[in-house]
């Protein structure tokens, strides 16, 4: 009853209205129906506008977000930089990173800023960095820090992780997702086919030396279930390695604009790398053949591609191996590994446009001519109260007691003329997760850190105890 009646109403008032409005002037009339459409286009207007802003909230925000993840992601959980893959781009790395790599080389005196003071001379675009592998004592920098593509030097990463993580004594049989995973027609390859079975010996010979693509697929799949996963896990290992300007996006180092790193990071992963006993057996290595398999009828002859190795085109004395890489946004990259004497050397050149094989002689000619490994004699190190755990452990003669020594005479790296007459020490307690705690001592020249010394506690602080 009662909805009747206010519908009544309704209509009552609707038919009011429109009388009132028919009774009206012609020109008050349209008057006031200009002013009603006049009112209708504000206020679709108004709506139109408040849409376009939400939009644009919107917008901003996604850019924002994208803007964040791809150059900003550091923030986060590591670096990613997207650029085209025709153009060069700019360092992430702040201009203090890179002034304060350069001032640890000249702090060595080998280097001013960027500017050799010898014989070493990288082109303007190219990246490069000498590194002494026993105590990672920087002696040539250039442009370390800046965003590069690596290349297949990628691969020295998949060999340490392959092997870390794989049976090197087992075998793996080529499924058809890393036997024909490779698109690229003039990829790097030893024609793998689905179903064949390789020995890890031979599936790592063939990464390190003919730098098969296909075979790190196989490794990506053996170690971790899948390629996705194993990318996971060299992004894992490289920030463990304190790699900041490192994003692995695959296993070899085919062109991806996700994929990239920088010869200081490179470095620390080749050091890593050489100090797998392992790995060394894969880069060093100068020839290897497979016999034939399940699905191949004939020998494969694998020789290694860096052709600084002995006998090889641009062979240099005391090149122990290493890693090239070429792709065309990459130019050639490589890492080698040398020795003369004491000295172990690591050699890192990318953006070369020559091969770098003449770029690594020079660096590595200014390492060996010009610096040294020096050994440090010190007997065994008094214990100080600043070193002991707590003042009850304290003995009233503990400058008398000897309760630290080293296992072998530490060494350290410096320039030719240089004696440890000229270095600072400082000493730490570090904790040993295999013991007892450790008695650090580190030597420095120039206020840079040279090297460092590790000694062990001769006697337990509780057979001192009074």
């Amino acid at each position: 009853m009662r909805n009747e009646q206010q519908n009544r109403r309704k209509v009552s008032n609707s038919s009011g209205y429109s009388s009132r409005l028919e009774s009206l002037p012609p020109q008050e009339l349209e008057r006031r129906r200009r002013a009603a459409r006049i009112r209708q286009i504000k206020r679709k207007r108004r709506r139109r506008k408040m849409i376009l802003s939400a939009l644009l909230v919107l917008f901003l925000a996604g850019g924002a977000g994208t803007a964040l993840f791809y150059i900003g992601r550091d923030f986060l959980a590591g670096p990613v930089c997207s650029y085209s893959i025709k153009q060069e781009f700019a360092s992430y790395q702040s201009a203090v990173a890179d002034e304060r790599a350069g001032l640890f080389a000249d702090g060595l005196c080998v280097v001013s800023g960027d500017q050799p003071l010898d014989s070493v001379s990288l082109e303007e675009d190219q990246e490069g960095l000498l590194l002494d592998l026993n105590d990672q004592t920087v002696m040539y920098s250039k442009g370390a820090y800046e965003r590069v593509y690596p290349a297949s030097i990628t691969k020295i990463m998949t060999a340490l992780l392959a092997c870390e993580r794989l049976d090197l004594n087992g075998s793996l049989t080529m499924s058809e997702s890393a036997a024909y995973g490779i698109t690229e027609s003039n990829s790097s390859s030893i024609y793998a086919d689905t179903g064949e079975q390789f020995t890890m010996d031979q599936v790592l010979m063939a990464v390190m030396l003919q730098s098969a693509n296909e075979m790190t697929l196989a490794v990506a799949e053996e170690a971790c279930g899948s390629v996705k996963k194993f990318v996971e896990l060299m992004n894992q290992k490289a920030r463990q390695l304190g790699c900041t300007n490192t994003h692995f996006n695959n296993p070899n180092g085919l062109p991806d604009e996700l994929h990239y790193t920088s010869a200081r990071d490179m470095a620390k992963i080749a050091r890593a790398a050489w100090l797998n006993p392992s790995f060394r057996r894969y880069t060093t290595r100068d020839y290897y053949e497979i016999p034939p398999t399940n699905k191949f009828a004939e020998t494969r002859y694998l020789l290694n591609h860096h052709k600084m190795m002995e006998g090889q085109q641009y062979a240099y004395e005391g090149v122990l191996g290493g890693k090239t890489g070429y792709t065309e946004a990459a130019g050639n990259t490589l890492v080698t590994y040398a020795r003369r004497g004491n000295m172990y050397l690591v050699a890192v050149v990318m953006k070369s446009v020559n091969g770098a094989y003449s770029d690594t002689a020079a660096l590595l000619d200014y390492g060996f001519n010009n610096f040294s490994r020096v050994s440090v004699y010190e007997g065994a190190a008094p214990v100080s109260a600043s070193y002991l755990p707590a003042e009850k452990y304290i003995r009233k003669d503990y400058r008398d007691s000897v309760l630290f020594y080293s296992l072998r005479t530490p060494t350290v790296t410096l320039p030719n003329g240089i004696g440890t007459d000229r270095l600072a020490s400082s000493r730490r307690l570090v904790e040993n997760a295999a013991g007892l705690p450790i008695l650090e001592t580190s030597y420095a020249f120039n206020g840079w850190q040279v090297g460092t010394a590790s000694l062990y506690q001769k006697t337990l602080f509780s057979d001192l105890l009074l």
